[in-house]
């Protein structure tokens, strides 16, 4: 468990660490505002400053969406650490994926002034707010919540219910089988005792016309 756990943190602090870092060159190498064309009709890096959450939504609301991220981050947190999604992969990764998003983003706020450093334009192809590493890793990770919580969850529940249900045809069979038996048994040993009385009957007239 605490090897599995160490391995959580290290992801998590890994792609923390991208996020970070990718902001970090933005910030260096970009004036605020400015945009550089990263795929020619497809990807930009603009840089922004962003004081709502994922993708600009509640702009200005720096304190409640703190104050959410944090409520959020220590319910996943308790729940991988616990090992509430330990019951398929998709349930662990996504975990980690929300975590570090939230993270990362948390990060920006505190020393940003609550706001976050966006660089990744897809404007080219189509009209959509500005967003960063951390946005995609908690957009990933809460697409495999859902595909986990609406296919995974309830994996060993449904194994169990399975097994359950197998064990009891099969004691259902096997007390069938027994029945059979039984009854096959008598019906024999009623044919060989009619047998023997008679062929007992005549020795026992013999006896009495004696006397």
């Amino acid at each position: 468990m605490r090897m599995t756990a160490l391995i959580y943190t290290i992801v998590i602090a890994v792609l923390v660490a991208a996020d970070q870092l990718t902001k970090l060159v933005v910030i260096k190498n970009m004036e605020l505002g400015e945009s550089i064309p990263a795929i020619d009709g497809l990807l930009d890096w603009t840089y922004i400053l962003n004081d709502g959450a994922s993708f600009g939504m509640l702009g200005g609301k720096t304190t409640l969406l703190l104050i959410t991220t944090g409520i959020v981050m220590l319910a996943v947190a308790v729940g991988l650490y616990a090992g509430k999604f330990d019951k398929h992969w998709t349930g662990k990764l996504s975990a980690m994926l929300i975590l570090s998003g939230g993270i990362g983003n948390c990060i920006d706020r505190v020393f940003n002034d609550g706001r976050v450093v966006d660089f990744i334009d897809i404007s080219p192809i189509f009209e959509f707010p500005k967003f960063n590493f951390a946005d995609c890793c908690v957009t990933v990770g809460g697409v495999l919540f859902c595909i986990f919580i609406l296919f995974f969850y309830d994996e060993k529940k449904k194994d169990s219910e399975e097994a359950a249900t197998a064990a009891a045809v099969s004691a259902e069979e096997t007390s069938a089988e027994i029945a059979s038996a039984e009854e096959d048994i008598p019906v024999q040993e009623i044919t060989e005792a009619a047998s023997a009385e008679d062929a007992s009957a005549p020795e026992a007239g013999g006896d009495d016309g004696t006397a």
